[in-house]
């Protein structure tokens, strides 16, 4: 169940990152429970993700378990009522299913990269749409792996993360949609949403997608842009000349490369605008 030295460029949407001393890829809940247990029993420190879609993993090996959910309760059903959805189902192929069903708002979020646990995790969304406007509950694993159901209220959901679900591994998601009986439109509003994820873009090249938070009143690519940044590279990674808010490995980049673009791009745009970007990729194994 446990692979070892396992390099984790190949889970990562950048294709960088070091070597994990143990890899973990459960299918059910049983697995992870074994894997997580195995973890505790001989005090290694463990990192859950779901494809990699907004991490950035160290060049340095990760000494502990890397444990991947996109695998995870691969199931969706409908009962009349409500969708259930396993965490390793991607949120797009959730998107699709429920097209079967007629049009609603959960179409604009087509083209999210990333599953089910994630989404519901950093609180996925695009114009004007979040996943929380749709969840009703999560099934998690909490750290002492007693399971437990979060209602929509407890998970705390805000922009771009879930307080609730600090510590809490989901395993699977209850939503409840609202539809117009339009299929047509479905079709109609979700390649209008792709093709401009896909114009305004960079995705012929590996990235995190956004780098950075939008603040309360700005947002981060175009103070970025501002600061004259498009174009600017540190080895072989460049801040997108397409989107300043993605950072592009034009091939052979490493992580610390890329780590060292988002340093230098905050260090700019706070000398320019006294503003501190926040990360919204996920930052693993560096100081």
């Amino acid at each position: 169940m446990l692979e070892r030295n396992v390099g984790l460029s190949n889970y990562c949407f950048y294709k960088t990152g070091g070597l994990a001393r143990f890899f973990a890829r459960p299918l059910i809940l049983e697995d992870l429970l074994e894997i997580l247990s195995f973890a505790r029993q001989n005090n290694l420190k463990y990192y859950v993700f779901g494809v990699g879609s907004n991490i950035l993993f160290s060049d340095e090996p990760f000494e502990g378990i890397v444990i991947t959910l996109k695998n995870l309760n691969k199931w969706i059903y409908f009962d009349g009522e409500y969708f259930y959805a396993g965490a390793g189902v991607l949120l797009d192929d959730f998107i699709k299913f429920t097209m079967n069903f007629g049009f609603s708002k959960i179409i604009y979020l087509s083209g999210i990269p990333g599953t089910i646990g994630g989404a519901l995790y950093m609180n996925a969304g695009a114009f004007g749409v979040e996943i929380k406007d749709f969840v009703v509950d999560a099934e998690v694993l909490k750290e002492n792996l007693e399971i437990q159901i979060l209602k929509n209220s407890e998970i705390s959901f805000s922009y771009r993360q879930t307080i609730g679900l600090v510590n809490n591994i989901v395993i699977a998601a209850k939503f409840k949609l609202e539809f117009l009986p339009r299929k047509f439109k479905s079709f109609k509003v979700r390649n209008t949403v792709i093709y401009k994820r896909n114009v305004k873009q960079p995705i012929e090249y590996p990235s995190c997608g956004s780098v950075f938070k939008r603040g309360p009143n700005y947002y981060a690519g175009a103070l970025i842009e501002k600061c004259g940044l498009k174009g600017y590279s540190i080895g072989n990674c460049e801040v997108s000349t397409k989107h300043a808010n993605f950072i592009i490995n034009k091939g052979g980049a490493t992580s610390f490369d890329i780590y060292r673009l988002i340093l230098y791009i905050k260090e700019v745009v706070y000398k320019k605008y006294g503003i501190t970007l926040e990360e919204e990729v996920k930052l693993i194994g560096f100081n």
